[in-house]
């Protein structure tokens, strides 16, 4: 995952945030974060607001 940019991870992270399903750290991890905190500053610094409440405001309820 190392070479793929940031942005396409987020996109990735988005999608699964979205999902609801999986904890944060595990979305963490499948992108590519070795640490939930790295991924939550990565996150916020790509698309503008923590993962947690990036997911409250896009959950796609099944």
């Amino acid at each position: 995952m190392k070479g793929v940019s940031a942005a396409i991870r987020m996109q990735l992270a988005a999608g699964l945030l979205a999902s609801g399903r999986d904890p944060i750290a595990r979305v963490a991890e499948a992108v590519g974060y070795d640490s939930e905190a790295a991924f939550n500053r990565a996150f916020r610094r790509t698309v503008g607001t923590p993962p947690a409440a990036w997911r409250q405001a896009h959950v796609v309820s099944e």
